[in-house]
């Protein structure tokens, strides 16, 4: 009798634990669909009210990829500049990775530093070294040379004139007795009314303008040592500049800058270089030749540090493609590029190179025969003032002559370019509806004025 009563107890126990489990099963289940509902109505809301270029108060990185078409603004006005830009390659924009953001966003996490170390050249540049870092190693190294670089610029609308902050990054490659040098890039200084720099995200002084190249997207900003005190002086470090050309594919490339806002200064990325010598076309008259890389360039990022394992800066961040479907595609000017057009910045304040003015596709043999036309440069877009639009050279023309030249593609025709001075006299020929035409020009100096990407 005790058997069978422990047995229709235990078979109680057990049909009681199975229930309570049902139960429990139950719950769980409606969590989970309380869960996956609430998700879904998230994405929902962030697919109706952002957009990947207008990113909410706390940004949602994941909405670039939710929904591009739409912007809408919300929370403090913050826009990337120049993320669709003329150039479209296959259906993908070219942004450049420069955030605008608003006044109130103007607050840096600080940054500690252990010692300082200045530059040991004659010029006051940081010679390379070539011994291999970890990625801790770079980061604490590399990170007190970067800066972030506020641009205030006045914005004119029907409503009236308000002041507008953009935000980009900088690398400290020089100092000398009264001044410290940073490199950015040119659209991150593109029409400032004023420039500020804050080191080690918590030391904001007024910045220089010493000069700008829009062929390289590149641009110089000063600061006095004076407006600097002592404590962050001794903190702040001149970057080692290395040696592009020794770049190889898969290597270690670590990005550093200020993404999205202040508060994100000296932000860490890492990836590989994806490739090099990369040829990207960038607007009307300039195709640029790159770093390519898949560490992470946000907003704000552009004028940063891309890092090799040695621990020198190898490319200065630029742009990155910007689309729903393509990830990890971010681009850096090579430092071999940099270096020369920063020298001659702090000696002349500008670079003059002569331009034709034109964005051109090839005409390969294939094409020339099966329409009858010249091998040569196909003319798609002439820019206004420049050049070839002096010359009267159309969109359209196919060029197959240059200074006595026959041209076969656009490389050969930039070499040609290159060897060539502002001023200097040269003759072309163009087919024009299967018409020869002559033209002769006097090579302007590039008349971009604005430093767009």
């Amino acid at each position: 009798m005790s058997e069978s009563n422990d047995f229709n107890q235990n078979e109680e126990s057990i049909r009681r634990e199975a229930l309570e489990e049902s139960q429990y099963t139950n719950a769980s289940q409606a969590d989970d669909s309380a869960t996956i509902h609430n998700i879904d109505q998230s994405a929902s809301q962030i697919n109706q009210d952002t957009s990947s270029y207008a990113y909410e108060t706390n940004p949602v990185y994941q909405t670039q990829e939710i929904n591009k078409k739409t912007a809408k603004k919300s929370g403090w006005p913050k826009f990337v500049a120049g993320v669709t830009i003329a150039s479209l390659i296959g259906g993908t924009a070219i942004g450049s990775s420069f955030a605008f953001v608003s006044a109130k966003m103007d607050k840096g996490s600080g940054l500690v530093v252990e010692q300082a170390v200045t530059g040991n050249g004659a010029d006051g540049m940081v010679q390379p070294i070539a011994t291999n870092n970890t990625i801790t190693d770079i980061a604490n190294n590399l990170g007190p040379s970067v800066v972030s670089i506020y641009n205030t610029k006045v914005v004119s609308t029907f409503l009236g004139n308000y002041d507008e902050s953009g935000l980009g990054s900088g690398v400290i490659f020089k100092e000398d007795s009264e001044k410290i040098y940073m490199v950015t890039n040119c659209h991150v200084v593109e029409g400032a009314t004023s420039l500020a720099v804050n080191f080690l995200g918590n030391t904001k002084v007024e910045g220089e303008l010493i000069g700008k190249d829009v062929t390289t997207d590149l641009a110089v900003v000063a600061v006095q040592k004076a407006n600097l005190n002592t404590e962050t002086l001794s903190a702040i470090r001149v970057a080692k500049l290395g040696n592009s050309d020794k770049v190889q594919v898969g290597q270690l490339a670590v990005a550093i800058g200020t993404p999205m806002e202040a508060a994100f200064n000296n932000t860490v990325t890492v990836g590989v270089i994806s490739a090099i010598n990369r040829e990207v076309q960038v607007d009307a008259s300039r195709t640029m030749t790159l770093l390519q890389t898949d560490a992470a360039i946000n907003p704000g990022n552009s004028g940063g540090a891309l890092v090799g394992p040695t621990g020198e800066i190898i490319g200065i961040n630029t742009i990155k493609m910007v689309d729903s479907s393509v990830e990890g595609m971010g681009f850096a000017i090579p430092m071999n590029t940099v270096k020369p057009v920063i020298e001659e910045i702090i000696q002349n304040g500008t670079i003059e190179r002569p331009t034709l003015g034109i964005m051109g596709s090839n005409v390969s043999s294939d094409a020339a025969q099966m329409y009858e036309l010249p091998i040569g440069v196909y003319v798609a877009q002439v820019t206004p003032g420049g050049s070839a639009d002096v010359a009267g050279i159309q969109a359209g023309d196919i060029l197959f002559e240059f200074d006595g030249t026959q041209i076969t593609d656009m490389n050969q025709l930039k070499s040609l370019i290159g060897n060539k001075r502002v001023g200097d006299k040269v003759e072309v020929k163009v087919v024009r509806n299967k018409e020869k035409e002559n033209s002769s020009f006097d090579f302007k100096s590039n008349t971009t004025s604005k430093c767009t990407i």
